[in-house]
């Protein structure tokens, strides 16, 4: 475990660095809290088992901190997004919810129906529905590229549905509800 991280938990917890050193070097070899408690009383400093208990719960929090952190910033490298500065922000956070903050322009975002129609190059026949101009032509000139795209004629609706009303969750339509009716009449 880092020295920072030993040092933030005696800080945390009142504890000397010593205490803290024995416990994890405990904790590590397997020592579970009661034993720490009633037979190496000389290396914990006479803590109690739930003193010991919060220093291995905080041993536990900066373990899992670490690994999100690794985690973090792989990902933030694989996207090849990583500078200096964002690393060093990520490497010099003790605090979780501090960490998926900086990490969350970064989240890849979950697949929706809706984000694979615009990767199917869908979003300009959604835009042309709504803003309703000329609106019926649309959609009967794009069909097929949607029948193409997608295989199948209900599945291009689908996948409209979906970019619509993602616009519409955006505040972006007032008028949705006619629009999709209309669509639905018209597949």
């Amino acid at each position: 475990m880092e020295p920072t991280y030993i040092q933030k938990i005696a800080e945390k917890l009142s504890f000397s660095l010593k205490q803290i050193n024995n416990i994890h070097d405990l904790h590590t070899e397997g020592a579970t809290i009661p034993f720490m408690a009633r037979y190496r009383k000389e290396a914990t400093g006479n803590m109690d088992e739930v003193q010991i208990n919060d220093v291995v719960e905080q041993i536990k929090y900066f373990a899992e901190l670490d690994k999100r952190k690794d985690t973090v910033l792989k990902t933030i490298e694989g996207l090849g997004k990583l500078t200096p500065e964002l690393k060093h922000r990520i490497e010099n956070c003790y605090d979780a919810t501090e960490l998926e903050d900086i990490y969350l322009p970064y989240k890849p975002k979950r697949k929706t129906r809706a984000s694979m129609a615009k990767e199917k190059g869908l979003e300009p026949l959604a835009s042309l529905i709504f803003a309703d101009t000329a609106f019926i032509s649309a959609c009967s000139a794009s069909w097929a590229k949607i029948v193409k795209a997608l295989g199948r004629q209900g599945s291009g609706a689908v996948f409209i549905h979906s970019v619509l009303l993602k616009y519409s969750s955006q505040g972006a339509i007032k008028a949705i509800p006619a629009k999709l009716e209309l669509w639905g009449r018209s597949s």
